[in-house]
């Protein structure tokens, strides 16, 4: 057959595809799952979520094996037929969800921005409109990070006190700002942002190097002032945000600006919490810590022991570095010492250090399911992934920690790929709307992962994780004579919404 031939057939193919909303799947070599390709031409979507009779359930599954959140409306039943049987208590309530997302790094700016003008929407849409995750957080820097092209802030050179010679970056008005804006356009959500900050200028540092600085006590009220310059810069550009933290991993890491529990205690009640509360950005909320579950809750403990910081703050953000090492039980310890305080997971990914880069692993999107699952089981109230975008290599990061993301970007074809981990998120973000609220479950199955909760719309969703290699038949008790029954795939994630 004459390869125009063949040309016209696969693009006769694509269109159906695409007009059907369906994956175009891709196998990579050494790949435990396939990719979803996406280009000017196609991409697949979700359609958005529609309300069935009470009489029908609706099934979304994405597995191992290929599905990718493929749905299909069901009928409950009147008996049990199924050995593992999940229960679910619809009148013992938890915590109410804030929302899920992800992060607009510089990285991500540029990888989207060297897209074409389509590719850019189809990409943004898949995140953050009615037929994509529908994201409604995104963390943005405040400055460079180490995925930058290269280390700054906003005001490096001599000591500014005065922060006379404060300016947004290249980086801001070239990437983070459009992209930003782009996202909003395609969102039916108000897009929450989350600022949070890295890198301090070397003068307000004791060491004097953005790699190892603690803020110098002097600094204290402009390292806040720097905060509301920030604040104040983007709102310039229409983009007002929702929360900042008080800095990136200022315990675990040696990169970034850190902080002892105690000096933080203080910066907040006599500098960054005053600053905020008598500016034009006094609605803001200040999150804690935003560093990995090891430091809980004893580094919130002694911050808030410090007079008045504690006042200040409205929520403690977690990253999900260590979680397989660090109990859960962490968690409840914060919520019960502090419940007046949300918890909220800020950052996540899986490192190139670790395992280097692979397209298309099931292992690092169950690993995702599997943490998402165990947080909102302990009174985590959402969940922001890192870089939305990266490029082939996990990058690009002048500090060369190349990590993986849900999608990667190859540039020289003008496409982008969906990794398995991208359908495992919007199992959870495209039906746990913004004020669900966790329900009471049980499982007699230690080869799931549930959770349960119930949406503002009144309905119930029921996310399960099957980790084994086996189908794993289960009846759902909804209420008495009502019941799903049905066999969860092997290695498969299933979100279930019924009204």
């Amino acid at each position: 057959m004459p390869a125009c031939v063949w040309k016209l057939l696969l693009l006769l193919y694509l269109v159906a595809v695409t007009v059907q909303g369906e994956c175009v799947p891709k196998m990579i070599p050494k790949t435990e799952s396939p990719v979803c390709v996406c280009n000017v031409l196609y991409c697949d979507t979700i359609a958005p979520v529609e309300r069935v009779l009470s009489s029908k359930y609706v099934l979304y599954t994405t597995s191992k094996s290929g599905k990718r959140l493929q749905r299909d409306v069901q009928s409950f039943t009147n008996n049990i037929t199924r050995s593992t049987i999940i229960e679910l208590d619809i009148k013992k309530e938890y915590q109410t969800i804030i929302g899920w997302g992800g992060a607009i790094t510089d990285s991500v700016g540029i990888n989207i921005r060297n897209l074409s003008t389509e590719t850019q929407k189809k990409l943004l849409k898949s995140y953050f409109s009615d037929e994509g995750l529908e994201y409604n957080l995104i963390r943005v820097p405040i400055g460079g990070t180490d995925f930058s092209i290269h280390n700054y802030t906003y005001d490096d050179g001599i000591e500014d006190a005065e922060l006379a010679h404060f300016s947004l970056a290249k980086e801001d008005l070239e990437y983070k700002i459009p992209v930003l804006k782009l996202a909003n356009t395609y969102s039916n959500n108000t897009l929450q942002l989350l600022g949070s900050s890295w890198y301090a200028p070397n003068w307000m540092q004791t060491h004097n190097n953005t790699k190892r600085g603690y803020i110098k006590r002097s600094m204290y009220q402009v390292w806040a002032d720097y905060h509301i310059k920030f604040l104040k810069s983007y709102k310039e550009y229409g983009l007002g945000f929702w929360a900042i933290t008080t800095g990136n991993e200022p315990v675990d890491s040696s990169s970034y600006v850190k902080w002892h529990a105690k000096p933080i205690g203080i910066w907040i009640a006599s500098n960054l919490g005053p600053a905020i509360r008598n500016s034009e950005f006094s609605n803001i909320e200040i999150l804690i810590m935003d560093d990995s579950r090891s430091s809980l809750p004893w580094f919130v403990d002694r911050a808030f022991s410090y007079k008045d910081a504690k006042k200040y703050i409205q929520g403690i953000a977690v990253h999900w570095y260590g979680d397989e090492t660090f109990p859960p039980k962490l968690l409840d310890v914060t919520h019960n010492r502090h419940p007046d305080k949300f918890i909220l997971y800020t950052e996540a990914c899986v490192t190139k250090k670790q395992v280097g880069i692979h397209q298309g692993s099931w292992r690092f999107a169950e690993s995702y399911a599997r943490d998402i699952l165990q947080n909102l089981n302990h009174w985590c109230t959402g969940w922001i992934d890192w870089n939305i975008a990266l490029n082939m290599e996990g990058g690009p990061t002048f500090t060369h920690n190349e990590v993986h993301s849900p999608i990667f970007v190859n540039t020289t074809k003008d496409e982008f790929y969906k990794q398995p981990m991208y359908y495992i998120l919007g199992h959870f973000s495209k039906f746990i709307l913004q004020s669900s609220v966790r329900i009471e479950h049980k499982c007699t199955n230690k080869n799931l992962a549930v959770v349960a909760l119930k949406r503002p719309d009144g309905g119930i969703v029921i996310v399960v994780l099957n980790k084994s290699n086996k189908k794993i038949p289960v009846t759902i008790n909804v209420e008495k004579g009502k019941y799903i029954n049905l066999n969860v795939m092997a290695k498969s994630i299933i979100t279930i919404i019924y009204w």
